[in-house]
């Protein structure tokens, strides 16, 4: 079933629209979840969190880009988790989050956010006009969470000038950042 489908039946309140979606992108979230918590019940409690959210949210959302969207609630559940774990330890893992986050304001972390809606389309912008190979190394790293290490396989290049690469994008996608007056 394409994605357009499963939105249909979303929209149409079918419940198979959950059980289709969970096996064409069930894997994909639990990847996601899986690389920012590093603990299978965790991840698989986000994908199971995520999955009630499009449930919950399609209709009234209606996603362009499905997988995006999925991913993008799996990740919100698994920095919840990642919140909840840190608060009752007070320890930070964020090697992925530090990098990235250098270059957003943290006063725009709320849902429905029109700065956020706008710093959002820069960043897809920004990503548009990146070459394919980089533009997927950005994603798996940043939005994906893979590792420095996996991200640099997947896309050929070593560790070293995948590591590279992403500071001269960060760097780049900071200064249009400026440029739009998203005060960093």
């Amino acid at each position: 079933m394409d994605d357009r489908a499963i939105i249909e039946a979303f929209f149409k309140r079918n419940e198979d629209a959950v059980a289709v979606t969970q096996s064409k992108y069930g894997g994909l979230m639990f990847s996601v979840a899986y690389n920012l918590l590093k603990n299978e019940e965790d991840a698989n409690e986000c994908v199971n969190d995520a999955l009630l959210s499009a449930w919950n949210s399609i209709p009234p959302n209606d996603p362009r880009h499905f997988s995006a969207y999925l991913i993008t609630l799996v990740r919100r559940r698994a920095f919840d988790s990642l919140d909840r774990r840190t608060a009752a330890k007070r320890i930070v893992d964020t090697e992925v989050s530090d990098e990235f986050l250098e270059m957003i304001p943290s006063k725009y972390d709320t849902e429905g956010d029109a700065e956020l809606e706008r710093i959002n389309g820069i960043i897809n912008d920004f990503l548009r006009n990146c070459k394919e190979k980089d533009r997927r190394l950005f994603i798996l790293r940043y939005f994906c969470s893979e590792s420095l290490k996996d991200a640099s396989n997947k896309v050929g290049l070593s560790e070293s000038a995948a590591k590279s690469k992403l500071m001269r994008m960060r760097k780049a996608l900071k200064k249009i950042l400026e440029e739009e007056d998203v005060f960093i």
